[in-house]
């Protein structure tokens, strides 16, 4: 059975048009070791009072520069960062439409001006996205950060930098948020052109591979797919069979700006967020003024 929750990729008007190869999730990956040092139980960690509690502790490690760090690459520094404040808005689809018109802005969404206030109370223990990708992830494995807000395609990097590395993820908890953010990579889609043959045995490829013992041991094992079906194995590798848990559980919440964000926001959004890491924003209000203008912007383009 599709997991509640990742159809929206693969769907348009109420129709499926695929099915789901893969997911991927994201959300605050932690060093295990450095949670235990610090005595902090990471299935604790659910309202943002919790994470800034546990920051406080972790910053007081010997070795942690900062408890959290951001990559400053657009997407990480400001589109999957940004996406909580959207899927965690059970009307984020009308909002949405309503800020590309004009008709609302982003003070008049409550999730979004939670998320705003959940980044100030945790800037102080960041990074200020700063570091590229590659030193984020570096310096994680290095104990200089003891989270990185990044999603589960670390994990060969993390393995091939440091064998036998402990470390999980939780959801970024704005708003008392403990779904974590997962989506759909790519999706399996049958060639209407081809011959009704060739249709039939690709529907029978794709049950094979989704519902058969075999199917799934394949998927899993060999190609490293996290499955986006209830009850369907998962690989064996850390964060892919948390991200699997958190699936089957149903406990996720959309990638929105897969379908939902204006083109250009990601570059508009990455500069914006940038200036306010720098202190360049005098309040919130700015910020989200500011937010407005360009997503509204970009909407129209």
């Amino acid at each position: 059975m599709l997991a509640d929750g990742v159809k929206d990729d693969v769907t348009v008007d109420g129709k499926l048009y695929g099915l789901p190869s893969a997911v991927e999730g994201y959300g605050l990956i932690y060093n295990k070791n450095l949670f235990k040092e610090a005595n902090i139980d990471p299935a604790s960690i659910t309202s943002i009072d919790a994470l800034v509690n546990a920051c406080e502790k972790l910053s007081k490690l010997n070795g942690v520069v900062k408890p959290i760090a951001f990559a400053k690459e657009t997407y990480f520094s400001f589109i999957h960062p940004f996406n909580w404040a959207f899927a965690v808005d059970p009307n984020y689809k009308t909002d949405i439409e309503k800020l590309d018109k004009g008709q609302i802005t982003m003070k008049d969404i409550p999730s979004v001006v939670q998320w705003i206030k959940d980044m100030d109370r945790i800037k102080p223990y960041t990074n200020n996205a700063l570091d590229s990708y590659d030193d984020q992830v570096a310096g994680f494995a290095s104990g200089k950060y003891a989270m990185i807000h990044q999603g589960d395609w670390v994990q060969s990097v993390l393995d091939q930098d440091k064998p036998n590395f402990d470390y999980g993820i939780i959801p970024f908890p704005t708003g008392g948020n403990t779904k974590l953010a997962v989506g759909t990579a790519t999706a399996w889609r049958v060639n209407k052109y081809a011959t009704e043959e060739q249709q039939k045995a690709a529907i029978e490829f794709l049950d094979w591979l989704i519902t058969s013992d075999k199917g799934q041991e394949y998927s899993a094992d060999t190609l490293k797919f996290i499955p986006a079906y209830k009850g369907v194995k998962a690989p064996k590798a850390p964060l892919a069979a948390e991200v699997a848990q958190y699936v089957d559980k149903g406990e996720i919440i959309p990638w929105v700006y897969n379908n939902y964000f204006p083109n250009g926001i990601d570059v508009d959004g990455s500069n914006l967020i940038q200036k306010y890491y720098a202190g360049l924003i005098k309040n919130d209000d700015q910020f989200l003024s500011e937010l407005t203008n360009i997503w509204v912007q970009d909407a129209g383009k």
